[in-house]
């Protein structure tokens, strides 16, 4: 019981820290100092006890939707002058961390079984640490070095479809992830891991392509107004 514990405080605060993380990475506010580093540890390990307290008593995806409400009133009470809800970013990086989560730990099986490694905690350590790597490899991607540009301005896009898939990512996986956090993974749930997390980069990727050919666009056609009037 005293492991099972420790195994769900590692993964609940990586899972949670890292979301925070990347949701700053979305906005275009990055954890760039050692105070603001602090503080969303801090954030993160009252996250964390909340959840475990709450798994005692509530249905797994009853606490994932209570953690998700919880996170966006924190992120409310610290980000100023922010002209969106907040919601959509939060689930993105909710559904993109879960999926990063779940990938590290298919992949932390190799140096497992190359290591012969037989305890759960040095498990649980080397999956957040995999994980750790995936989200600042996503950070330094160059095309996102501002955050994502098509969530701060709307477009005649709009971002429904975004929003959408990785609502059903962030409830899947989530379920997936806290269910059973110590047990296997199927091969049903498996495969529609793989499924929507394809797309959801995808829709990301698509997503980021589009605003920039829009925004050239723009400029574009404001280049060629200004060149006209000068005329």
């Amino acid at each position: 019981m005293g492991n099972n514990i420790i195994n769900m405080i590692i993964k609940t605060f990586t899972i949670n820290f890292l979301s925070y993380y990347i949701f700053f990475v979305i906005i275009n506010k990055r954890i760039n100092t050692f105070t603001k580093l602090l503080f969303v540890v801090f954030l993160s390990i009252i996250t964390t006890a909340i959840y475990i307290y709450l798994n005692l008593y509530i249905d797994k995806i009853g606490v994932i939707i209570i953690i998700f409400l919880l996170q966006l009133f924190f992120l409310k009470m610290i980000v100023k002058n922010y002209k969106n809800t907040m919601t959509a970013e939060n689930l993105i990086a909710n559904a993109i961390e879960y999926s990063f989560y779940t990938l590290s730990s298919f992949i932390e099986v190799i140096p497992k079984s190359i290591l012969k490694i037989n305890n759960e905690q040095i498990d649980f350590i080397l999956i957040s640490l995999i994980n750790t790597f995936f989200v600042i490899k996503l950070s330094n991607i160059k095309r996102i070095k501002n955050g994502f540009s098509f969530l701060q301005e709307k477009l005649e896009n709009e971002y429904l479809d975004i929003i959408m898939i990785n609502i059903s990512a962030v409830v899947l996986l989530g379920y997936c992830l806290f269910g059973n956090y110590y047990g296997d993974v199927t091969e049903q749930i498996l495969l529609t891991f793989i499924v929507i997390t394809v797309i959801m980069f995808l829709l990301i990727q698509k997503t980021l392509t589009l605003y920039y050919k829009q925004k050239l666009l723009h400029q574009t056609i404001e280049d060629y107004k200004n060149e006209i009037s000068e005329k």
